[in-house]
């Protein structure tokens, strides 16, 4: 198992979280949801601690307890006062390693997370990102919801839960971060006695299915009873890894983020075909997408979608200025800053660092790239990624169709 300990002595606070390297892109399609599922089965008891216990003993210490699943990760996190490290450590390592998976607990769980699902399929905004997923990668598990299906969580059972648990809940498979106002000497000491029998003769691993390139435009169309529309529209784009990745941040940043940005100045704040507007790009493990989304009227639609597409045309013939590159740069840097005012972001940074990059050290590679960017860097790329030859007909594509309301 990885460590990585970070003494910040700012304040008496200590985060403890556990990356586990799993996630639901790991998942088959009857497995869809498990990771998800055994997020929330993980701290509903062990042979040592019932139910309701854990969540107990951690905030009678002051802490709070949680944890959250993605596409590539799943991850368990502790924030408690440093004089109760000791505590918050055998609380997770006792999580970690002698879960129970109780039935009863389980199917308690399996309603709360179908309830979660029927929440999301109620909600415009929730409905549209699955489709936009979904219509996007076809084949890769990227597709999928993280959270499952209603077909696939109802069938889960402890067999199956724990099968899964033992391929994945392995000491190679995760990273251990801890942050916050320790001694790290001491710190490594009780860590190794926590997990000291932690073993495993599994080896944790999968082989994703490849995303074949896409050749042609799609599109689809969700009618519902709604007072607002949302279009959202996806570009393929490649894996946080590939050098290309800094200039497509700084990309969705001068496009995108804020008041400044190009899509809010021309088509919500000039033309005012918008509500809101935004360009964000998704870079995780394999590849990923740039997406646009915005909130309208139904009517505006195919004018706000032209308008969209001209301002990308326009920037991959025009560079932004040296301004615009420079403020997007100062945004980046500025949300590395801010995501380490606290113990708890000073953790996830790392563990995102080691979990999907495989170097603990890499914020300032990524500072230096992104301070690296140039104006032609972004017109490459968005001319690379942003492929107008099937995209230029899109409002086209609308013809005929009814989109108010």
């Amino acid at each position: 198992m990885t460590v990585i300990l970070k003494e910040v002595h700012t304040s008496p606070v200590i985060a403890l979280q556990m990356w586990v390297k799993v996630g639901s892109a790991d998942e088959s399609d009857d497995e869809a949801g498990m990771s998800h599922l055994i997020e929330h089965m993980l701290f509903k008891g062990t042979v040592k601690r019932k139910a309701g216990e854990i969540a107990r003993e951690i905030e009678t210490a002051g802490g709070n307890i949680n944890a959250w699943t993605s596409h590539d990760q799943t991850v368990f996190h502790i924030i408690i006062p440093s004089r109760y490290f000791l505590t918050g450590l055998d609380v997770l390592a006792d999580a970690i390693q002698n879960s129970s998976f109780d039935p009863e607990e389980l199917e308690r769980e399996k309603e709360v997370v179908l309830e979660e699902i029927k929440m999301r399929m109620d909600q415009p905004s929730g409905k549209l990102h699955r489709a936009l997923f979904a219509t996007s990668y076809k084949v890769h598990p990227y597709g999928r919801p993280v959270i499952g299906f209603k077909k696939t969580v109802e069938k889960f059972n402890q067999k199956k839960i724990v099968e899964y648990y033992r391929k994945w809940y392995t000491p190679d498979n995760m990273v251990l971060i801890v942050a916050g106002d320790i001694q790290s000497p001491k710190a490594l000491r009780a860590i190794k006695n926590a997990f000291k029998n932690f073993a495993s003769h599994l080896k944790a691993g999968s082989k994703r299915l490849v995303e074949p390139p896409q050749k042609e435009f799609r599109n689809i169309i969700l009618r519902e009873d709604v007072q607002k529309a949302y279009l959202n529209m996806a570009f393929h784009i490649p894996a946080v890894t590939h050098g290309d990745s800094y200039a497509l941040d700084v990309l969705a940043s001068v496009l995108g983020e804020g008041d400044s940005s190009r899509l809010f100045q021309k088509v919500k704040s000039e033309e005012k075909l918008v509500y809101s507007i935004n360009a964000y790009s998704f870079t995780p493990k394999d590849p990923g997408i740039f997406m646009i989304g915005s909130v309208l009227e139904g009517n505006n639609v195919k004018p706000a979608l032209a308008s969209i597409l001209r301002e990308i045309y326009r920037l991959q013939q025009e560079p932004p200025s040296s301004q615009e590159i420079r403020r997007a740069k100062i945004n980046l840097e500025s949300e590395f800053i801010y995501g380490k005012e606290t113990v708890q972001g000073e953790a996830r940074k790392l563990g995102y660092f080691e979990t999907v990059l495989g170097n603990v050290a890499y914020e300032q590679v990524y500072l230096d790239r992104i301070n690296r960017v140039t104006p032609q860097d972004i017109s490459r790329v968005a001319r690379k990624y942003f492929c107008l030859l099937y995209t230029s007909d899109a409002a086209d594509e609308l013809d005929g169709v009814d989109l108010g309301g």
